[in-house]
């Protein structure tokens, strides 16, 4: 078997094994939603759960398509889903499940979960819901149809079920506590009515469950053991397992979450991808640019390379943001090992050579570089005219120039040595085609001419080279993040993501081999026919990576100096040097409210980048107070945690900077805050809960500390009042010390400056 890296899921499986927790039993699953396309995190995903069940003996992975929201779930996904699984090289042979398959069986658990008393119908809108909820301050208030009867509420849910009711008029919800801390156990919601056309079942349910109810029943009636999912579930914990619990399983599952796979310059969001389809800012699901797994098939990624991907970055539990740059690493890994070199010319230069032959001569080629094992070759055909790349002749070199120039010789591979004595020009001076001369004896492998030359170039017949299209593709967005901060992802969109040239010309060995071949075409990177649109009569060929990565030599080539502003002190600083990419990238970051020192941190920090970018989807943390406190708090945490466990997550950054912001914490204790969620995870509101942190803005409660601290220090009151105001500054730190923390600060400052005065 195949050494695989150890990991904090694995450590579990094992751990589970030798104490023989499942009964030796191993059952993971994938359950995607059949309502989109799979994309490049949910290959991360597939890669966890199929790795497992191959690594284990016995293991099992279930495939199951989570179908409980008719409206946005198709067919179409479901087949496009068992297809990207079977391409990236994993099966389930018989175990493909359905949650619709246990749609009576979900409806008598939750018939059990009313006689229980457990669960009730509430005749709320969807309104009012979130609002008697409560909010992470202050506690839930119980819905009117919390006090129905078990026999009331078997009625009203029986009733839902035979189509009595119209959508939105009842909703059957979970009894469990309003006042709870995590706030999706503030009874949450288990069905819903949809009186919608379901894909399988038809029109027979008038009612179907929500996700967080058939999520975890499903894994538990297929006898699941080890539930994995993101980051993003683990407040659904809770009601994972109180449901689980209270249905009543033997060996019920357990839920595990890991970081969800972020990867800069893209977008995983399903809602978002759609409405790029929708749009028409791509041509489709399987549009070469876009990060499904469909796109990045058409485009021509090796399935392996996307496993390699996945088993590169591992698996943890804080979130973090991919550079795109390993997977494009790992595309051209593969493919450097199994992509035949043939030679096409992307902007086509003519060339007549005198002294070449007089008819078509097949050169024979090496396939494979010679450092690959492989004895395969291929036939090139001369002739005495050729397609040269136009970049490759100048009339007169620049500097570090070394292929052709007028008078100036240079090697055509595989071929011979040429020496170009003319051009000729059209009307308005352009050199539309080179006149040379093949050099007497310097045919490759037989050279001895003795002509040294400084370069060599590709080149392709003129005359039995094949014309085809080639797409050109670059990163569909031109930042990092899109969107970040609230934005609109679509103000991102790179307008050059994709180069169509309709006038290259590709060596015709191509045609002789597989239509799925992948190739390297000589000096500019690796291309395949297109799946769809391509033909031997008119060949499309899409780019599936460089031979390098560009952006990276961007970075490096281009740097940008950042200066001092002209108002700054005049004492020397440190110039540090900014590539053109993070230049853009901090000026963006400034004109949110940024400043200059922060945004050059989450220019160039990858955590820092990460944990504002997930903090920028948190309601009320504006990008000014967020980038404080991830370039400050967040980061120095990071380092004081090094080698140790740190769960700290941008969302939870953001949701500290909410409460702060908001004047619920203060920011003494969001730094206690941050300091707990990055050693023990869970959610900020919850820590303030269980801990008693919310800050206090009653005047009434601020007056008792600020009396107590009065009566406590007479010297000190007296010497203010004599004059020594400095000592404003002991009180407050008394005061704020007497409340632990969490009086208001302004409020207390006032507070405190109107008691001192007052005589």
């Amino acid at each position: 078997m195949e050494e695989v890296r150890s990991n904090f899921i694995r450590a579990k499986i094992d751990e589970d094994l030798r104490t023989g927790k499942y009964s030796g039993r191993l059952v993971t699953r994938f359950p995607p939603e059949p309502n989109g396309y799979l994309h490049i995190g949910h290959v991360k995903a597939v890669c966890v759960n199929f790795g497992l069940s191959q690594t284990y003996a016995g293991g099992v992975t279930h495939l199951r398509f989570d179908d409980t929201n008719p409206e946005t779930e198709d067919v179409e996904y479901v087949d496009s889903i068992q297809r990207d699984i079977r391409w990236l090289g994993f099966n389930w042979n018989d175990k493909l499940f359905y949650a619709s398959d246990y749609f009576e069986q979900l409806y008598t658990f939750a018939i059990g979960l009313i006689q229980k008393g457990k669960a009730y119908v509430c005749d709320l809108n969807e309104e009012q819901i979130r609002e008697y909820r409560g909010t992470v301050t202050e506690h839930g208030k119980p819905s009117p149809g919390r006090q129905r009867s078990v026999e009331e509420n078997m009625d009203l849910f029986q009733r839902m079920r035979a189509g009595e009711f119209e959508e939105g008029q009842y909703v059957l919800r979970a009894r469990i506590d309003m006042t709870h801390a995590n706030m999706k156990m503030r009874d949450p919601l288990l069905y819903r009515i949809r009186k919608a056309h379901h894909y399988r079942t038809g029109n027979a349910w008038p009612i179907y469950p929500m996700y967080d109810y058939a999520h975890c029943l499903s894994d538990a009636i297929e006898r699941v053991t080890h539930s994995i999912c993101t980051l993003e579930f683990e407040n659904n914990r809770d009601i994972y397992d109180w449901l689980v619990a209270e249905v009543g399983f033997d060996e019920p599952p357990e839920q595990t979450e890991m970081a969800r796979l972020n990867v800069d310059y893209t977008i995983t969001s399903k809602r978002k991808l759609l409405q790029l389809v929708t749009e028409n800012h791509v041509s489709g699901w399987d549009d070469p640019r876009m990060p499904t797994v469909a796109g990045m098939r058409r485009r021509g990624y090796p399935p392996e390379a996307l496993v390699q991907f996945c088993d590169m970055i591992g698996v943890a539990k804080a979130n973090s943001t991919v550079d795109i740059g390993k997977l494009e690493f790992c595309v051209r890994d593969q493919l450097n090992q199994s992509a035949p070199r043939i030679m096409a010319v992307m902007d086509p230069l003519r060339m007549t050579l005198e002294g070449g032959p007089t008819e078509t001569e097949w050169l024979d080629a090496p396939l494979f570089p010679h450092d690959i094992p492989l004895e395969e070759s291929r036939q090139v055909p001369f002739t005495s005219t050729v397609f040269i790349e136009r970049e490759d002749f100048q009339e007169v070199a620049s500097p570090g120039f070394k292929r052709l120039t007028l008078g100036g010789t240079v090697r055509l591979r595989y071929a011979c040595i040429i020496r170009c004595v003319d051009v000729v020009r059209d009307d308005q001076g352009n050199v539309t085609e080179l006149k040379c001369q093949v050099v007497p004896n310097s045919r490759s492998g037989s050279d001895t001419s003795g002509v040294k030359v400084k370069g060599t170039i590709h080149w392709v017949s003129a005359t039995e080279g094949k014309t085809a299209e080639v797409r050109m593709y670059d990163r569909l967005f031109q930042t990092p993040i899109p969107g970040e901060g609230g934005g609109d992802f679509l103000e991102d969109l790179n307008p050059e993501s994709e180069r169509r040239i309709s006038s290259a010309v590709v060596e015709p060995a191509f045609a002789t081999m597989a239509a799925d071949r992948r190739f390297q075409f000589t000096r500019t990177g690796y291309f395949w026919q297109d799946p769809e649109e391509s033909s031997l009569e008119k060949p499309v060929f899409n780019q599936i990576v460089g031979l390098r990565n560009s952006w990276a030599q961007k970075s490096e080539t281009k740097p940008t100096p950042i200066t001092t502003k002209p108002d700054a002190p005049t004492h020397v600083q440190k110039e540090r040097a900014f590539s053109g990419e993070q230049q853009t990238e901090i000026q963006r970051l400034i004109t949110k409210g940024v400043s200059q020192k922060n945004a050059e941190t989450l220019a160039t920090h990858s955590l820092a980048a990460t944990l504002f970018r997930e903090g920028s989807e948190v309601e009320g943390a504006t990008p000014g107070a967020l980038a404080n406190w991830v370039c400050n708090e967040s980061l120095r945490i990071a380092k004081e945690r090094e080698g140790k466990t740190f769960l700290l997550t941008g969302s939870g950054v953001g949701e500290v900077v909410a409460l702060i912001e908001s004047g619920t914490l203060s920011s003494k204790l969001g730094k206690e805050v941050l300091e707990t969620l990055a050693a023990e995870g869970g959610s900020a509101a919850q820590i303030v809960e269980t801990k008693g942190l919310a800050q206090v803005s009653d005047p009434t409660r601020i007056g008792e500390w600020i009396q107590a601290v009065l009566l406590a220090n007479p010297n000190q009151l007296e010497a203010y009042r004599g004059g020594k105001t400095k000592l404003f500054g002991f009180f407050v730190g008394k005061v704020m010390a007497a409340s632990g923390g969490k009086a208001n600060p302004p409020l207390t400052q006032r507070l405190l400056r109107e008691a001192l005065d007052s005589q």
